[in-house]
């Protein structure tokens, strides 16, 4: 009713130019009786502020009556409405406007029309006080109908203000109601996080189990990589790994399931925002429009608990599935866990029979790496001979090579007493140097200077092949005195590698043992 009444103040405020108008009609009316000799009186001037009030309060109750006679009683609705409907209301408010602009213009505008019927016929006049007493006749009544009008919006207001405290009387209801749906919805929150730890706490225990066993597994799988496995081992290796892919598969399903519990959760927190703002949407709505406010709050009300009623129902049917079938996968896990008890002793029995054929097979390994060590030894010893006897050939060719220098340097200060020496050293050049180009030495000097060149040269090349097979040789006696000493240190590492296997073994059993009890007891 207030947004209706509120809806009205932009056409109100019009009433201003109604009131200027009739403040200059009344002193037009002032004018002519002080111009026909008329006294003025004080009261025939009417206040604008009592005009203005009157016009206000006399539209307001016709604009509230028109409305209830249109709803059949009720109260208006202050819903949103369309640009059609409010151009509609427009168009009526300013109709109304104008027919009482048109009867308040009307009433004033009475005396100077019988005045200037006076003045068109001389035979008729009208008494000045009839008039003034029609005015005062006119005031009165506006006066009375400004106190009714007053009197229904005081009645208007009271009927509001009860409406307003029955709503927040129905408001806080509805709050104390959503409280208690909150805290119910809370309790439910609270179970299922339980829950969710719950089978949390199953996952991490399925998970240490199942990482136990791929380790147990993978162990086994390393000692048996040495040594020939058997049919039976190979079965086992299978069932082991068919129960380890079947604890994988609980896993995840357990993991699905806390994600199908968490998305119920966040549809369940979804419903109650939706029930809410629906809630709250409905109330806003239904608070100021439906005449049996209370009577639909009731009602609106016992739906919703109808409804919370049933999602905790909902909830709490899940919550009791969600622990049977925790109920269900402990006991599979014990049973599981019984049989794996099995399944490790009879691993614990082939550990031990693994043990000493695992000492046999490292001794033969041993045995194996020592007769390959002498083998390539033998070889070494061989490549070594081989390359001392290249190098007693390379000496005595480099000897040799330089007899043949000698040879060479006096057959060249020969040649350079000689008369025909330039040709001779030239030829010499030429076997030395087949690419060289002989024609271009004019002098004996110039051919003597290139033989030795090219000799120094060869002699360079048989140097640097020397170096490298001393640096050869130096490399392989070094071989040759590390590989006792290397010998002495691979057997050391295969003793302390076999102590180091033995010692995890005997660990792993002990921490098997542990882990079995560990388990027995959370799933206890």
């Amino acid at each position: 009713m207030l947004a209706s009444l509120f809806t009205f103040s932009g056409t109100l405020n019009r009433t201003d130019d109604i009131a200027a108008e009739y403040q200059k009609m009344q002193q037009r009316l002032n004018n002519e009786k002080r111009l026909a000799g008329i006294p003025v009186r004080e009261f025939d001037e009417v206040s604008i502020d009592s005009d203005l009030n009157s016009v206000q309060t006399e539209m307001v109750h016709q604009k509230f009556m028109e409305l209830l006679r249109k709803s059949g009683g009720a109260l208006p609705s202050p819903a949103i409405q369309s640009k059609s409907s409010s151009r509609a209301v427009s168009t009526v408010k300013s109709r109304q406007l104008s027919s009482k602009v048109s009867t308040v213009r009307s009433r004033p505008s009475s005396l100077p029309r019988s005045k200037a019927t006076s003045a068109g016929s001389r035979s008729y006049r009208v008494d000045p006080e009839i008039e003034n007493e029609k005015v005062k006749a006119e005031l009165n009544l506006l006066y009375v109908e400004k106190r009714k009008a007053e009197s229904e919006l005081l009645s208007i207001k009271t009927e509001i203000e009860e409406k307003e405290l029955s709503a927040n009387d129905l408001d806080k209801s509805m709050k104390m109601e959503n409280l208690e749906l909150s805290s119910k919805l809370s309790t439910t929150q609270r179970e299922l996080f339980k829950t969710k730890k719950d089978y949390r706490e199953v996952i991490e225990d399925l998970q240490f189990a199942l990482e136990e066993m791929t380790r147990k597994y993978e162990d086994l799988r390393e000692r048996r990589s040495t040594v020939s496995v058997t049919r039976s081992d190979a079965v086992v290796n299978m069932a082991t790994a068919n129960k380890i892919k079947f604890l994988e598969k609980q896993v995840r399903e357990l993991e699905v399931a806390v994600e199908n519990e968490s998305a119920e959760k966040r549809i369940l927190k979804h419903k109650a925002n939706q029930l809410e703002h629906r809630h709250h949407q409905q109330f806003s709505e239904n608070i100021e429009t439906h005449p049996d406010v209370e009577r639909l709050v009731i009602s609106k009300r016992a739906e919703w608990i109808k409804e919370h009623e049933i999602t905790i129902d909902s909830l709490q049917n899940q919550l009791s599935g969600a622990r049977n079938h925790n109920a269900e996968l402990r006991s599979r896990c014990q049973t599981e866990n019984d049989d794996l008890k099995n399944q490790l002793e009879a691993e614990k029995q082939k550990n031990s029979q693994l043990s000493s054929s695992h000492e046999k097979s490292l001794l033969r390994i041993e045995q194996e790496h020592e007769e390959s060590k002498i083998k390539e030894r033998d070889s070494v010893e061989k490549k070594l001979k081989k390359f001392n006897e290249v190098i007693v050939k390379m000496e005595k060719e480099s000897k040799s090579k330089d007899e043949s220098i000698r040879q060479l340097c006096a057959k060249c200060d020969k040649l350079s007493k000689e008369p025909n020496a330039l040709a001779k050293l030239r030829k010499y050049i030429l076997k030395i140097c087949p690419t060289m180009n002989v024609k271009e030495i004019d002098n004996v000097d110039s051919a003597l200077r290139i033989l030795e060149t090219a000799v120094k040269g060869s002699v360079g090349d048989e140097e640097v092949f020397k170096s490298e097979l001393a640096r050869k040789d130096e490399e392989l006696r070094k071989i040759q005195k590390n590989m006792a000493q290397w010998k002495k240190n691979t057997s050391r590492k295969l003793a302390q590698k076999f102590e180091v296997e033995l010692r995890r073994l005997s660990e792993n059993a002990s921490t098997m043992a542990e882990s079995e009890s560990g388990f027995a007891s959370n799933i206890n």
